[in-house]
């Protein structure tokens, strides 16, 4: 008679076999569904996003009042929500004094090795219902100071209230897990490249635009553009293109899509030179794409490339009792895949 050991081993090997078939099947299914055109991806250039703005009037109009075209903005008078008039707050001995100098903002608050100092502001992040400021450390870093603005009642806020936080301790703001290069800007930019220096511990970080525009999850536009400068050519209108960084070529036809996506959509139309047509997609794989960033979940690739499978990529938080409710609802910072998941 087999042991319970054994039996339990066999078991265990059982459910891993599987799961694997199960997310294998998924990852297969989701990729089929994703990658109409990624065959064009490499070819594909960023494009200046007032030329999506003059052909879709419509939908920018939409976007510029949005959270995601207001994710992270260069801080000026337009965007900084909060009081920097010279107020100070202070929580658990700690004070910040938030203030503006020759057209720029400041908080003068404790640094890194305790001292305090002044710290400009470059970038604000988020609109509401609070927003975060990026402070300039040395080293290319761009650090979320933990004292927010509540834009609701109007008033400054420690996001770890009455807790005494040391220069040493890792949730201070000056160390690693608040660098928004490393953790945060990706996913309220487009086309962010990190560019870290391992040698020196410099970061030289870039992006493409400063907030999450058109082509953060259409990708890259050059051929969508060269698509409707080829079409306004072919019909004799007046499509100015003096604006336009790429040459009018035709795009990939969808002759060259991924046989896969036949079972899509029933009225499949030409890519236009997207490298991701929503039109194309189910629901599960337009989810795939949001979840990039609307997920809580740990990083283990570095080549992700808009369209591909969710799960290749990166792995989601599981259920935890400091992450979800008991019900499944949102407990913790979890970005809303989760329990849109696992919602009927």
């Amino acid at each position: 008679m087999p042991s319970i050991l054994f039996l339990m081993i066999s078991l265990t090997r059982l459910l891993a076999l599987i799961l694997t078939m199960i997310f294998g099947m998924s990852a297969v299914y989701a990729t089929g569904a994703i990658h109409a055109t990624q065959s064009s991806s490499a070819n594909a250039q960023f494009v200046d996003e007032q030329q999506c703005l003059r052909c879709h009037e419509n939908a920018a109009k939409h976007w510029q009042s949005s959270h995601h075209a207001k994710a992270m903005q260069p801080a000026n008078d337009k965007t900084v929500l909060g009081h920097f008039d010279g107020q100070t707050f202070t929580d658990s001995g700690v004070s910040s004094r938030f203030f503006r100098k020759a057209g720029r903002y400041f908080i003068h608050t404790e640094g890194e090795t305790g001292e305090y100092a002044d710290f400009e502001v470059k970038y604000t992040f988020g609109v509401y219902p609070l927003q975060q400021y990026l402070l300039a450390l040395p080293k290319g870093r761009l650090q979320a100071f933990t004292v927010a603005w509540d834009v609701q009642k109007q008033r400054w806020f420690d996001l770890y209230p009455n807790e005494k936080i040391s220069v040493n301790d890792p949730l201070h703001w000056t160390k690693r897990g608040f660098t928004a290069n490393s953790s945060c800007i990706d996913c309220h930019t487009t086309n962010m490249q990190l560019k870290f220096d391992v040698a020196k511990g410099d970061y030289h970080t870039s992006w493409d635009a400063v907030n999450v525009g058109c082509q953060a999850c259409h990708g890259n536009g050059s051929l969508h553009l060269a698509w409707a400068e080829s079409q306004a050519t072919a019909q004799g209108l007046a499509h100015s293109s003096s604006q336009s960084p790429v040459q009018v070529v035709q795009a990939p036809s969808s002759a060259s899509n991924n046989s896969n996506n036949s079972n899509n959509s029933k009225n499949k139309q030409d890519n236009k030179g997207l490298l991701v047509n929503y039109n194309d997609l189910d629901s599960q794989a337009v989810t795939e794409i949001c979840a990039r960033c609307h997920s809580r979940r740990t990083p283990i690739s570095t080549n992700y490339t808009l369209g591909d499978s969710y799960l290749d990529h990166f792995m989601p938080e599981l259920l935890r009792q400091d992450r979800y409710h008991a019900d499944g609802q949102i407990l913790d910072e979890v970005f809303v895949y989760g329990s849109f998941t696992q919602s009927k």
